[in-house]
């Protein structure tokens, strides 16, 4: 299990988030994954170079069972880039967005991804996507 958790009083570089994609790519034991981004505008996962480099790094990754993203606030282009991660991962079970939004061409590209996996659909069981507007 691994929680990356970026606080105000403690956050990662824009570096620190790309490497840490990489590492995640390549690793191959990891099994659950909870992203929890804060609100602070200057945290560099804000900038869409580096979730775009994360996101590449990232869907690499083969082993992970369960992926939850909580205020990572993905884009139609970066779930395309972690396409390989959905769609190929045949260990992957669960996939939870917790966020403001997912607008709908991200939406799209993860029904596509998932649409993918062929004979492997089955292995998901729970695709939750909650959005801040439906939770206040």
């Amino acid at each position: 299990f691994v929680w990356l958790y970026s606080t105000y009083d403690q956050l990662f570089t824009g570096d620190d988030w790309i490497r840490l994609g990489q590492a995640l790519g390549q690793n191959t034991t990891i099994n659950v994954i909870q992203i929890l981004v804060g609100n602070d505008p200057d945290d560099p996962i804000r900038s869409t170079e580096v979730r775009d480099a994360f996101c590449a790094g990232f869907s690499r990754n083969r082993s992970i069972r369960v992926f939850q993203a909580e205020g990572f606030d993905f884009t139609s282009r970066q779930i395309q880039i972690l396409r390989p991660f959905f769609s190929h991962n045949a260990h992957l079970t669960e996939i939870k967005f917790y966020s403001p939004g997912l607008d709908s061409g991200a939406i799209d590209e993860l029904t596509d991804a998932i649409k993918e996996r062929g004979r492997n659909i089955g292995t998901i069981r729970l695709i939750n996507y909650i959005s801040a507007e439906r939770v206040s």
